[in-house]
């Protein structure tokens, strides 16, 4: 996998042999974007914590999981495309918080589950939008936007969604 990298790098290309990037890997750099590439299953816990450049990152279709704090912090990432997948991916605590100018998520892929405070104090989030099919999506916790003082259109947010928010989170 990829180690924690300590220069202040703003473009870096990973790959295609790395099937886990290590918590921490790209903590605190330059990165301007980042394209994740097929063969990558994992992001570790704070990857790309405070990558206060980054503005976009390509997810691949493999990813199962995003682990806590992956990208947290990082300011200028506007939006977020979870590509249409094989796997089910799960995101997890506070993976996305605190992305101050990101604006958009767009669901398209498959989701075990999306953590409470993924996209957390997102300030400019305002857009959400959610597959269409419901086998492909199974637990949002009811807390995955807590603080997103912008958000005001969440589209095609299905009722088996709002449902399981209910009934399965305490």
């Amino acid at each position: 996998g990829v180690q924690t990298c300590a220069l202040p790098i703003s473009h870096f290309t990973i790959p295609i042999s790395v099937t886990n990037i290590h918590s921490f890997a790209f903590m605190h750099t330059g990165l301007e974007n980042i394209s994740i590439p097929d063969n990558v299953r994992a992001i570790g816990a704070g990857a790309f914590m405070r990558c206060k450049a980054l503005t976009s990152v390509q997810f691949s279709t493999n990813i199962e999981h995003i682990k806590k704090y992956a990208f947290i912090e990082c300011m200028k990432l506007t939006r977020v495309v979870f590509p249409p997948s094989n796997v089910y991916m799960h995101i997890h605590y506070g993976a996305f918080k605190g992305c101050e100018q990101l604006h958009t998520v767009d669901f398209l892929g498959k989701f075990a589950t999306v953590d409470a405070f993924s996209f957390a104090y997102c300030n400019s989030l305002a857009v959400v939008s959610f597959p269409d099919d419901h086998a492909n999506f199974k637990h949002l916790h009811k807390n995955t936007f807590v603080g997103c003082t912008s958000l005001c259109n969440i589209q095609q947010i299905p009722l088996y969604i709002i449902y399981r928010m209910l009934i399965n989170n305490e």
